[in-house]
């Protein structure tokens, strides 16, 4: 079973000849691509479909730069403007982050245009400090009801950050989990860590999902742990 994390963020450092535009904040200090493919070595972590973060724009350099030199672990979703139609005529799948209360949104989008292919990233839940556990998932319905959608999937990524109690195997999550992965099933259920903010580490990112969860095995889990993401994305790894 090879697997593989939907999402991942590398970055460098804010420099005057490399400005972030000041909208957001990392989660750590930059994270290079060396640095992760150790990580990923140490958790048994086959590839990485790396997300370029917001807080350095608009750019796709450090993810290009990471995935030519090792297009054997490193995958990307770019960054891109708005441009559904083109992106479903080329074929390009997307990744989407809409929070629970803008997911009708992301609906409406699926629906004018279905051969348009969409990952939710994070189930559309709010990393704020201030949102509890409870309240997160309290709205998980509005995410469960896109499982209609044929086109759109959903990423049980970063879970760990979502859980009040930061204790591995963050239990309080599973039923959580279970529900994302009824609704849409092994096919359009990915597994992902968004490592650079995870709560525990890398190589226990992996295990909630392959040791923890007994309800989620062979075929399943091959597929939730990175055959998924890979076909959906088209990346022949």
């Amino acid at each position: 079973m090879k697997i593989v994390d939907a999402q991942v963020h590398i970055w460098a450092a804010s420099t005057p000849e490399r400005p972030w535009p000041a909208r957001a904040e990392p989660h750590r200090a930059p994270l290079g691509k060396e640095e992760l493919l150790a990580e990923m070595d140490k958790a048994g972590v086959d590839g990485v479909v790396l997300v370029p973060p917001s807080w350095e724009g608009d750019r796709n350099d450090i993810a290009l730069d990471a995935a030519a030199s090792h297009p054997d672990r490193f995958g990307i979703m770019g960054r891109f403007d708005w441009l559904w139609g083109e992106m479903e005529k080329a074929g390009i799948p997307a990744m989407v982050l809409f929070h629970h209360e803008y997911m009708h949104l992301a609906d409406r989008i699926a629906e004018r245009h279905p051969g348009l292919r969409l990952v939710l990233d994070h189930l559309g839940l709010k990393s704020a400090k201030d949102v509890r556990e409870a309240t997160n998932f309290a709205t998980l319905d509005k995410v469960l009801m896109l499982a209609k959608r044929p086109n759109v999937a959903a990423k049980v990524s970063a879970m760990p950050c979502y859980a009040d109690d930061k204790t591995y195997p963050f239990r309080s999550l599973h039923s959580h989990i279970r529900r994302v992965f009824d609704a849409f099933g092994p096919q359009r259920t990915f597994w992902g860590t968004d490592w650079s903010r995870l709560p525990c580490t890398y190589r226990q990112g992996v295990t909630m999902f392959t040791e923890e969860l007994p309800w989620l095995g062979g075929q399943d889990l091959d597929w939730v742990m990175g055959r998924g993401i890979c076909e959906w994305i088209g990346w022949r790894m």
